[in-house]
């Protein structure tokens, strides 16, 4: 079993003892991105099952507030649901966009912990899905068969077929591009917007979205090798204007043995990634009049 350490922030009041802290809340923000995503609903889960919290992507910053209790433990599980009404600004057709009543896309992400700005776009949603986690399975315990492995997979294999590089974070808060910032300064901004510039005849951001999902099995089989190939030639035409290096991945995304080995080179600094470092925790010696605040490094395990 892998561990992965997650600093928690608990506060103790009043004239009580130290040693029975009282939980407080944490704010963390989710950064749902097409490109802006506005009036999707966000809902925050651990891996146990539990539904943590819920909120609402604001109409002008496309960002969800969620208040989260400093005692919960990661790794958590974020959901964005785009349903009729919400809207999102769609790079390639350069228009905010309306999803009719009869439409609906759902995208993942996973966090360490509630203390930065997390991501969900269409790349963190494919390697949650292929990590093993439909959304079907948040709010339940069968979450919990997330593991480090999988998802260090998972993410090493995303990486491969786009030609990503090493250290790119999937599950990063980008900056989206909007109405009023079509060219953002966020590396991962700019390459949300360059996926859906090319998402291909017939289809958008949206549609995209929905059909990478679906680009790779469980079991690391190219589904949609044509659409990955499309792709990974349109990244590294627009490295340069993106401020990235992308490389060639035409021969691993249509040679199973090539893309293991690939992902068996980038997997050990993926998993490094994703477990972050135990953080050392000492008490506050106590202030005149009874009132205490310490922090507390609490530790979450991956199956």
């Amino acid at each position: 079993m892998s561990g992965l350490a997650v600093s928690v922030v608990m506060t103790a009041c009043g004239g009580g003892s130290p040693d029975s802290p009282v939980a407080s809340n944490v704010q963390t923000t989710s950064v749902p991105a097409l490109g802006a995503v506005y009036g999707a609903s966000v809902y925050v889960y651990n891996t146990a099952g539990q539904l943590l919290s819920t909120g609402t992507t604001d109409a002008v910053t496309g960002k969800a507030s969620l208040s989260v209790s400093s005692a919960a433990l990661g790794p958590f599980l974020y959901k964005v649901v785009l349903s009729g009404g919400s809207r999102y600004y769609d790079e390639g057709l350069d228009a905010v966009v309306t999803v009719a009543p009869n439409e609906s896309l759902t995208m993942l992400s996973v966090a360490t912990t509630t203390s930065a700005e997390v991501g969900i776009t269409a790349l963190s949603n494919m390697a949650v899905r292929l990590a093993g986690i439909e959304p079907e399975m948040l709010g339940t315990s069968a979450a919990g068969a997330l593991s480090l492995d999988k998802l260090a997979d998972a993410v090493a294999t995303v990486m491969a077929v786009l030609g990503l590089p090493a250290d790119f974070d999937l599950f990063a808060a980008p900056v989206a591009a909007s109405p009023n910032n079509k060219n953002p300064a966020s590396v991962y901004g700019k390459l949300l917007a360059q996926l859906a510039i090319n998402a291909g005849p017939g289809n958008n951001a949206f549609t995209q979205a929905a059909s990478l999902a679906q680009a790779i099995t469980r079991q690391g089989v190219v589904a949609s090798a044509q659409t990955l190939v499309d792709l990974n030639l349109a990244l590294q035409a627009s490295a340069g204007a993106m401020g990235i290096e992308i490389s060639d991945a035409q021969a691993l995304i249509n040679d199973p043995a090539r893309l293991a080995q690939q992902v068996a080179l980038i997997r050990p600094s993926v998993r490094a990634s994703l477990a972050p470092p135990v953080v050392p925790t000492a008490p506050v010696v106590p202030r005149a009049g009874g009132s205490a605040s310490f922090t507390s490094g609490s530790t979450s395990t991956f199956n």
